[in-house]
């Protein structure tokens, strides 16, 4: 059966969902995640951009993860366009890109995409549209070692955008802004995470997940630094804060390594592995100054696999089983004091039909 890779909720009924296992590809649900329609698309896709319940851009084909077999060409990537759910899809034009795509944001036409580092050095790709369709190289940050996702976010003025690093033999996380639309960037250098100190344990990674902004000025990034990749007690976290639209932040202590979601300026939802190498739901309702623990799904407490979290606001969210091997969705109203098992299935019913 098709399982969850990633979920984005619109309303509390419609959402979109990356599917992966034996069912790789897009799906969108209408009736509050129950049930999901499977979403032909033209090749498997990567990452999204899910604009409203019926309208998605999608990056379809690119290099995979990692870089793919040694020597073997990468297909060309292209970002495909639905306005009807899926049931039709306009192509956009192949171009080539490096590294796998890892980052998709779409105001209007106009639009961003960044490829993750590769281990061999080769530094994230941003590419830039201003139709949707072609797709362009724009200049990148310096590149730092170690491999890894590149994620960015663009404030609606189009000129002001932020993009993450993933580096290796770090002291500090780094996230990478640009104010002139990505021809030039500066390297923005946040407090360490509480408790890291590098050498301490060997060299240390440090990476940066995906911005989000509420406004012009007020926003938030979460980073951590370790040992080793991925959720696990080696990891030490922060939610870095911003009050004057990135030039300065201040960093908060997070409980876990995982999936963090902030729904305003003040409310924010984290589920992921703690120190204790627990699997724990956490929220705040202070901008991640302090946190509490809330009820947590009941598939997390032996779950042994990421966990996604979708909230549309301060009290209504899902969380999906990243894994597995069947599709695992649960939904709170009520900011987790108790969550409803959906029982949800993912089905195929839409085909999609390329437009010219």
């Amino acid at each position: 059966a098709p399982l969850f890779e990633s979920i984005q909720m619109i309303s509390a009924a419609a959402g979109w969902a990356i599917t992966g296992g034996p069912g790789q590809g897009i799906a969108r649900t209408s009736d509050g995640g129950r049930t999901w329609e499977q979403v032909q698309v033209q090749a498997a896709p990567q990452v999204a951009s899910f604009v409203s319940a019926t309208e998605a851009w999608v990056v379809a084909g690119g290099p995979p993860p990692g870089g793919g077999p040694a020597g073997a060409p990468a297909p060309p990537a292209e970002v495909d366009h639905t306005t009807d759910g899926g049931a039709t899809w306009t192509r956009g034009t192949p171009f080539a890109a490096t590294g796998a795509p890892v980052s998709l944001q779409m105001r209007g036409r106009s639009g961003w995409m960044s490829t993750e580092r590769t281990p061999t050095g080769t530094g994230a790709e941003v590419f830039t549209t201003a139709d949707g369709d072609s797709w362009h190289r724009t200049n990148s940050p310096a590149t730092c070692p170690g491999g890894g996702r590149a994620s960015l976010f663009f404030l609606s003025d189009l000129r002001t955008g932020f993009l993450t690093d993933f580096c290796a033999n770090s002291t500090e996380p780094v996230l990478n802004r640009t104010r002139d639309g990505g021809r030039s960037w500066s390297a923005i250098h946040l407090a360490a995470p509480r408790g890291y100190r590098r050498g301490a344990q060997g060299d240390g990674l440090c990476e940066v997940g995906q911005p989000v902004f509420f406004d012009r000025l007020h926003g938030f990034v979460d980073g951590a630094c370790g040992f080793t990749t991925g959720a696990n007690p080696l990891q030490y976290a922060a939610l870095y804060e911003t009050a004057d639209g990135g030039t300065r932040w201040s960093a908060h202590t997070t409980p876990a390594i995982g999936s963090l979601q902030m729904t305003s300026s003040s409310v924010g939802y984290l589920v992921g592995v703690s120190q204790a190498y627990v699997y724990t739901f956490y929220r705040t309702h202070d901008g991640g100054r302090s946190w509490v623990k809330a009820v947590p799904p009941p598939f997390i407490s032996s779950a042994g696999f990421p966990v996604d979290i979708a909230f549309i606001n301060s009290s209504t969210g899902w969380a999906v089983a990243v894994g597995g091997t069947e599709p695992a969705m649960w939904m709170t109203r009520d900011g987790g004091n108790s969550w409803v098992n959906l029982r949800t299935k993912i089905g195929m019913s839409i085909s999609a039909s390329p437009t010219p």
